[in-house]
């Protein structure tokens, strides 16, 4: 009687292990490049697989690169983001949410990614290759550069398109008063208050804005030096 019980036990243990639910998760990407990096907490070493809902985060002077079918992710010194696979009818994207500091998303023409950083949304704004940089400058301040092709930035009803090699702060729910009277500034939609673009001058983007050189050929196609 007990050895019949201990067979049973063990076919359910083989039954249990074919259940999807307890299969392991897809691999999101690998990482690359990793210097002053950490994963969910531990080490971030080159080659390490990265799931969905992972954290990746580096310290001052840091780096890490994730590369992720057609998505290369780049952190700059003192960032943190968590990584996802979103599933839709359109197929899978890639979902990046940065937390703190800057970020750097090469995503090429097939490719579907999207940037969220204070509840904003950034992604490609037209077909093509795109390459785009964003950074957290405070609660409700970005500055987003289009680095190559067009890139929308979406905030609750809003929306406005930021043209290849132009960069922008991004002001979410400004007061009146403040920056958003700036003429440069331009509002999203007839009645846009909540989003808010001022172009920003080529001295601002050279602070903090450069792609690290360990990092840089794997940006740059062939067709595009």
């Amino acid at each position: 009687m007990v050895g019949t019980q201990r067979l049973l036990a063990i076919a359910m243990s083989f039954l249990l292990a074919d259940i999807p639910g307890g299969a392991r998760p897809d691999v999101l990407g690998i990482i690359v490049v990793s210097e002053g990096a950490s994963l969910s907490g531990g080490s971030a070493s080159e080659g390490t697989s990265v799931y969905d809902g992972d954290r990746l985060s580096t310290e001052t002077g840091g780096v890490l690169q994730l590369r992720s079918g057609g998505v290369t992710l780049a952190l700059s010194g003192a960032s943190s983001v968590i990584v996802r696979s979103n599933a839709s009818s359109a197929g899978k994207a890639f979902e990046a949410e940065l937390a703190t500091g800057t970020i750097t998303l090469s995503a090429a023409a097939e490719a579907a990614a999207e940037i969220q950083a204070l509840d904003a949304r950034i992604r490609r704004g037209a077909e093509g290759r795109v390459i785009v940089q964003v950074r957290i400058l405070g609660p409700k301040k970005l500055m987003v550069l289009a680095r190559r092709g067009s890139v929308q930035v979406l905030y609750r009803e809003e929306s406005e398109i930021i043209l290849e090699s132009k960069s922008y702060y991004v002001l979410l729910d400004p007061p009146d008063g403040d920056d958003s009277k700036d003429p440069n500034a331009k509002k999203a939609g007839k009645r846009g208050n909540a989003l808010v673009l001022i172009a920003v001058s080529a001295a601002a983007v050279a602070v903090g804005t450069s792609i690290p050189m360990a990092m840089r050929q794997h940006y740059e196609s062939p067709d595009r030096p």
